[in-house]
């Protein structure tokens, strides 16, 4: 099992790489539904992110170990493809994940989406309900702080790969491709035949 562990800062792609990497063959997963699913289980209907806060703060070993379960399930229920999962904030879900597959090899790749200030600018100003150029800076900024504050730096820093989707799109697909085939999960046939 390889999981895909997504992070970046705002509009820097995540999404697109997931979208991407499912037409290769990787299932893709949301961080928040996984954990919902496990508030689920757990009986709990209150506000997720009060639940998840908590369980962080309490019990944040049995959280990531039930979201690991989580995971595996939904995998085998699919034939155990490779799968990505976004978006990560901090570093220890991805630290932890890393621990619990340690004894099936390198499982868990850390993928750090970069791209310039200019380039989620100009990705952020495709929203049309902005107003400015000047909302759209200052939405951008604040979006980014939340997720430095979370650690989202960190991330880059324990990244096992950063991959830069600053300039076309066919560039950025080509660098997810080179991505997979170095951990195995796409051929160069494959890549080859698709260009």
């Amino acid at each position: 099992m390889k999981i895909f562990a997504l992070s970046g800062l705002t509009e820097c792609g995540k999404l697109e790489a997931a979208t991407y990497m499912r037409g290769r063959g990787v299932a893709p997963f949301k961080i928040g539904d996984l954990l919902e699913a496990v508030q689920a289980r757990e009986g709990d209907s209150g506000d997720f992110q009060e639940w998840n806060f908590r369980q962080e703060k309490e019990r944040p070993g049995w959280l990531i170990q039930q979201f690991h379960n989580e995971l595996v399930d939904r995998l085998a229920r699919l034939g155990g493809p490779p799968c990505s999962i976004d978006s990560l904030y901090g570093p220890v879900l991805a630290e932890r994940l890393r621990r619990l597959t340690e004894p099936e090899g390198r499982q868990v790749v850390v993928v750090y989406i970069d791209a310039s200030p200019e380039a989620r600018l100009a990705r952020q100003l495709l929203d049309p309900r902005l107003p400015s150029l000047e909302e759209a800076k200052r939405i951008l900024a604040h979006k980014d702080a939340n997720k430095i504050a979370k650690g989202n730096l960190q991330v880059r820093r324990i990244a096992d790969e950063v991959i830069d989707n600053s300039d076309s799109l066919k560039a950025f697909h080509q660098r997810l491709d080179d991505m997979l085939v170095r951990h195995g999960c796409l051929t160069t046939d494959l890549v080859l035949g698709a260009s």
